[in-house]
Order: structure tokens, then C-alpha cells, then sequence
């Protein structure tokens, strides 16, 4: 499975307004499960995704405290 791909088909059921960070929609121990570099490399490319418009309805809204990426869905 894509992170990717998957992360795509989860957002796209979030009702608008929603803020995630891209752990967030996945449940904790699918995320742990992906490998660390498969997870960072998941999180650089689904920001670019955010960034160029590749990715609609889904704006970059800063980063926490903990330096995680965070997104709301439009």
C-alpha cells in the first residue's frame, strides 16, 4: 500500500475544515508498521503535493511545536 495513495483516498473523506497532520489519518499502529524513511519520504511528498496543487481542496496550515506538518482540509 501507498501512503500516498492511501493518505489521498482518507482526506478525501474528511469533511471540510478538518486540520490533520498526515500521522493523523492513519490509525497508530499503521503508522508505525510503514518504515521511519518510507513515513518522512511520505510526508515531503504529500507537502509538494499540497504545495503544487496536485492534491485539491487540501491547504498547508504550519507546523506544531513538534515539527509536524499540518494541513486543513478546504
Amino acid at each position: 500500500m501507498s501512503i500516498i495513495q492511501e493518505a489521498k483516498k482518507r482526506v478525501s473523506c474528511l469533511p471540510a475544515g478538518t486540520k490533520f497532520a498526515l500521522n493523523d489519518i492513519f490509525t497508530g499502529i499503521e503508522w508505525k508498521n510503514f518504515e521511519k524513511r518510507d513515513r518522512l519520504l511520505a510526508g515531503r511528498t504529500f507537502l509538494s503535493l499540497v504545495e503544487n496543487k496536485k492534491i485539491i481542496n487540501v491547504e498547508s496550515n504550519g507546523k506544531t511545536s513538534g515539527n509536524k506538518q499540518i494541513y486543513i482540509k478546504k
